[in-house]
């Protein structure tokens, strides 16, 4: 609920703040998008091609747990460096908001299907968002009836506290419609919260320091209580390979949200960049309470659900002592609403990259690969398969890590997940030569473009790569990493 609280809807809607063109791909939302699902797409590979044995369970599960950040950790720390109503402080809190709700929504309907299949009990998933955006806009609309407001702030002091009141009777109401809907209730609390957030507004700060005050000073500690209770740090520290698991866990949960931070490059310096992604990999109590969710259904096991615990300890402890390190403590021009990126050559190389290569081979690994297969089973036994709909599910688990390849199963598609990682490593080589940096690069390219023939002397340390490596790996995987 108090994740919700701090979720505030009206920064995802852009505000032109200037006469110049700009380009709706590199305003805050949009680079949130791409930061979360560059965090998704990372925390997958890394749990599904390089886990170690002792993460047994549903990598899946174990992706999404990495790809959570935490609004509780976050808002803070922006109001504190007073980050909040500046370019790079909306674009954090912008890529966190999606984060912290895109995570918890996904974290919901995989459950769901986990526990129910491929049914039409998913629906009800929908449903309660659809219900959710009803409300949020009658919300949005009764926060700006200013005789509402003063009706009550009239009663919201001394002994009735009706905000208050009504936030828990708001938050109770969202669980019980969630429970009958057979949602997981952190979901309707997130979305009773995220309501509450539109009612109240971003400057009711004395009804926000009295919920924050029952919640982080009653409710949440024993939250704590009765996970430490349960926690088994023996289960940890008496294995070598609990403790490495930990080091893995750790070092991923930063892998995955740094890296596609530093496309916020696009807008800041790679010092900012570089902190903002520190700051988003801090993690609480959401990942615990989705980790205590999915140990009870068996998804993980009981040391990866301890380590997923000291995981939360330390990422909100080590991170924004970290961002504060090392974001620089430069003065910011202090804007209203969502700040949009101006448009230039970078931008729209990344764009281009991610329109033309991403989101095919996605589109292809999701959708046209299980038809492949299922209209064209050369290798694949169906006699177990029915129906489509019970192929796709199996197919999907085949299509994202094959026991084949050792990877991810591209089929026909794989020449663009090489070209769309090609392109995204070799980043930092045409940001130098974009700044003409690079006159080795430069003079090398000038020779290849004035002779003739000279564009077949490339082939050369292609063949010799082919020649030494062949012999040790003489197959062709199309994973990546042993092809």
């Amino acid at each position: 609920f108090l994740s919700g609280l701090e979720l505030d809807l009206k920064l995802l809607k852009p505000t032109q703040l200037t006469a110049e063109r700009q380009h709706k791909l590199t305003q805050a939302l949009p680079m949130g998008i791409f930061v979360f699902l560059g965090t998704l797409l990372l925390a997958f590979g890394a749990t599904t091609l390089f886990a170690p044995p002792l993460a047994s369970g549903n990598p899946f599960m174990l992706g999404l747990l990495l790809s959570t950040t935490s609004l509780g950790v976050v808002v803070p720390v922006l109001k504190e460096r007073e980050l909040m109503n500046k370019y790079f402080g909306q674009y954090i809190l912008v890529a966190s908001s999606i984060a912290d709700f895109a995570t918890l929504l996904l974290l919901t309907t995989f459950i769901a299907f986990l526990s129910r299949g491929l049914t039409l009990d998913l629906l009800l998933i929908p449903a309660l968002l659809l219900i959710f955006i009803m409300v949020a806009r009658f919300s949005a609309r009764a926060s700006q009836s200013t005789r509402l407001q003063r009706a009550l702030d009239s009663i919201s002091s001394a002994t009735s506290q009706i905000r208050v009141r009504g936030a828990f009777a708001l938050m109770v109401a969202w669980v019980v419609l969630a429970e009958t809907f057979g949602v997981e209730v952190i979901l309707g609390a997130f979305l009773a919260g995220a309501i509450a957030s539109l009612l109240s507004g971003r400057d009711d700060q004395d009804s926000r320091e009295k919920l924050d005050a029952i919640g982080y000073g009653f409710f949440i500690p024993i939250f704590f209580i009765m996970v430490g209770v349960q926690f088994n740090l023996r289960a940890v520290l008496e294995s070598t390979e609990g403790l490495l698991l930990l080091a893995w866990l750790i070092a991923v949960a930063f892998l995955v949200m740094i890296l596609p931070a530093l496309l916020l490059k696009l807008r800041f310096s790679w010092r900012q960049a570089f902190g903002g992604g520190m700051l988003l990999s801090s993690r609480l109590s959401l990942v615990i309470a989705a980790s205590a969710i999915a140990f009870r259904l068996g998804l993980i096991n009981e040391t990866v659900n301890s380590d997923i615990f000291l995981l939360a300890i330390v990422t909100c402890t080590i991170a924004p002592f970290l961002f504060n390190r090392i974001y620089p403590r430069s003065e910011e021009k202090v804007r209203r609403g969502i700040i949009v990126a101006g448009q230039d050559q970078l931008a729209e190389y990344i764009i281009e990259r991610i329109k033309r290569l991403l989101i095919p081979l996605l589109a292809f690994m999701i959708f046209l690969f299980p038809l492949l297969g299922y209209f064209w089973p050369t290798d694949l036994d169906l006699t177990s398969y029915n129906y489509f709909t019970e192929f796709w599910p199996w197919c999907l688990t085949k299509t994202f890590y094959s026991d084949i390849t050792g990877g991810p199963n591209w089929a026909h598609m794989w020449f663009v997940g090489y070209l769309l990682i090609y392109s995204l490593v070799l980043l930092p080589v045409f940001l130098r030569i974009r700044a003409g940096k690079s006159a080795l690069i430069e003079s090398v390219t000038r020779f290849v473009a004035r002779r003739w023939g000279a564009i077949f002397l490339v082939g050369i340390p292609i063949s010799l790569t082919f020649a030494l490596l062949a012999p040790i790996w003489p197959f062709f995987r199309n994973n990546l990493y042993t092809d």
